[in-house]
């Protein structure tokens, strides 16, 4: 069928995005599709071994990632059906309408749509300019045009992704054949009746097909011929997607099971979990399950390291930097959750069930049965600072309340970036050259920040608010200090200084909100400076930039002092 062409447009931004956190180095990459844009997501579940992990994510980081909000919103003629794949920056998804949509990933606008004249479409996969798309048919398009290069009928549907491996095509069809298919003529090369219907990608690896079926079966096929080389039968009929690392395939089907690559056999299971698929990173399988909660597994051994939201359904984890991400399943929320410790650090509540997470340039995307495809990503810094072996530079920045200041971090060897004040708001610990460290500012006040590991010193100064600007006597002014909640055990102090004056006088003491309203006596300009500081001692920022008013006309009333 034809493509529907849209011109690009601008799309409105949702909201204001919040801050950036901390990226923790991307460790070594599980097998991935070849041809690609470092940072893009160009299949379901990320690479040809299903691994669900993206090592080129340092964009969002452990801390930032609790801040992560929408950046902006694509709406669907109907729910999204498919986890979207992003590449050479645009987005491809799918949804129940029957259309496959390509997006523009900075904004969402829609650039083209494809009409599959089927309304359950899969998790599409772009390679080399082209995009696969299982529907009745599977589809390739032109990824730039949305035209139609070809189409294959297979028994059945495909409701499967497909993988795109060495100029094949694999994917399987809801009528239980694995197909291998010519990439760029869509001929069939072989197919494999695995008895049960198919509902998953598979995954490949050395020149092995994994694909399960709904059957109780795990299938390794010969990547080249289709001939069995050996089959895993499992204790539960549906079997979710695999995924490949080190020479063993994990796969969920009422337990976890970690099987032997090359001969099938089980090396260890972990019972009670299914419903989701896998991801792999860093030696660790993050397995979701029906109302089971998240779980970390040491693929080695099968040794759970921590499990999260035990009684509730979380599932389709993805990794990336740190973090996984995983859905509620009906519950329709998005969960970040700290890959090494499982705590929870961000969650956000859309109107449906959602589909699986994708991490890709500095973005998270889910689709929703709520028929929107959300974009959730961080701000751009107020203020970016080289940190390397002659210091800061520059050496004193300024930064809205609420912000965010990046330090790249460059030389010869490691460098830190901690606050030097005694209050302990931050310390990125030893960062190595490339790397980037964010930090948002939340409270006013002058910051010093020091390298610990040479000495080098900054300072950040984040300035007191006071809106309006200008206003005639008879106004109600505010002054802000704090743009998030202070810690428990410290407290703000604010000064004034009077029209005329160059005194400094205190104004607020030992104050706990942030914020207070300021109604003025004569004309003239007000000025206002804050600090954080210990509650029960004198650790404390140094006085913030001073935030003033122009008050114009004559009132009697007294200031607030």
């Amino acid at each position: 069928m034809r493509p529907h062409r849209t011109l690009l447009a601008g799309l409105s931004t949702i909201c204001l995005l919040l801050a950036l956190g901390r990226p923790i180095p991307a460790a070594a990459a599980t097998p991935r599709v070849s041809v690609r844009a470092i940072g893009d997501w160009p299949k379901a579940h990320f690479d040809l071994a299903n691994s669900g992990y993206n090592p080129y994510e340092t964009d969002i980081g452990i801390l930032g990632v609790s801040l992560l909000d929408v950046a902006w919103r694509f709406t669907a003629g109907d729910q999204i059906d498919s986890s979207p794949a992003v590449v050479d920056g645009v987005v491809y998804v799918g949804a129940s309408d029957e259309n496959l949509y390509a997006l523009d990933e900075a904004t969402g606008a829609e650039i083209w749509s494809f009409d599959t004249g089927w309304s359950g479409i899969a998790s599409p996969a772009v390679v080399d300019g082209v995009v696969y798309v299982g529907a009745d048919k599977l589809f390739a398009l032109d990824a730039s045009t949305g035209t139609e290069l070809w189409e294959f009928a297979p028994a059945g549907a495909f409701y499967a992704s497909p993988a795109v491996a060495d100029g094949i095509v694999y994917v399987g069809s809801s009528a239980g054949y694995v197909y291998a298919i010519d990439a760029s003529s869509g001929t069939e090369l072989w197919r494999y009746d695995t008895g049960g219907d198919i509902y998953s990608p598979p995954a490949i690896a050395n020149g092995v097909v994994y694909q399960p079926s709904d059957n109780y079966y795990l299938n390794a096929l010969d990547a080249s011929t289709g001939s069995l080389l050996w089959r895993f039968k499992t204790n539960y009929f549906y079997v979710f997607t695999p995924a490949v690392m080190d020479g063993r395939v994990f796969v969920e089907a009422n337990s976890l099971y970690a099987l032997d690559a090359r001969t099938g056999s089980r090396l260890w299971s972990v019972p009670g979990l299914s419903y989701s698929d896998t991801a792999v990173a860093d030696g660790v399988v993050y397995a979701g399950s029906y109302g089971a909660g998240l779980f970390a597994v040491d693929a080695a051994t099968g040794t759970v390291n921590w499990d999260f939201n035990s009684s509730s359904d979380m599932l389709n984890p993805a990794v990336a930097n740190g973090i996984v991400y995983a859905t509620s399943g009906g519950g329709g929320r998005l969960f970040a959750v700290d890959a090494v410790r499982g705590f929870e650090r961000w969650n956000f509540k859309t109107g449906g069930p959602l589909t699986s997470p994708v991490v890709a340039n500095g973005t998270v995307y889910a689709g929703s049965y709520d028929h929107y495809l959300y974009a959730f990503r961080v701000p751009g810094p107020d203020a970016r600072i080289v940190v390397d072996d002659s210091g800061f530079t520059p050496d004193s920045a300024r930064v809205h309340q609420g912000h965010v200041a990046r330090w790249d971090v460059g030389g010869s060897t490691q460098h830190s970036v901690t606050d030097a004040s005694g209050l302990g708001l931050f310390d990125s610990g030893p960062r190595s050259p490339g790397s980037h460290v964010f930090e948002r500012f939340l409270f006013a006040g002058a910051y010093a920040v020091v390298d610990d590991l040479t000495g080098h010193t900054s300072r950040i100064g984040v300035p007191t608010i006071v809106l309006p600007g200008t206003g005639p006597v008879t106004s109600v002014f505010t002054v802000v200090w704090s743009a998030g909640a202070r810690p428990a055990d410290d407290v703000y102090d604010v000064q004034i200084k009077h029209p005329g004056s160059t005194h400094w006088r205190i104004w607020l003491k030992h104050w706990h909100t942030n914020l207070l309203t300021f109604r003025p006596a004569v004309p003239g300009t007000y000025s206002f400076r804050a600090r954080l500081r210990e509650s029960g001692g004198r650790t404390a920022l140094g006085w913030s930039p001073a935030g003033s008013c122009r008050v114009t006309g004559l009132d009697s009333r007294e200031p607030l002092s």
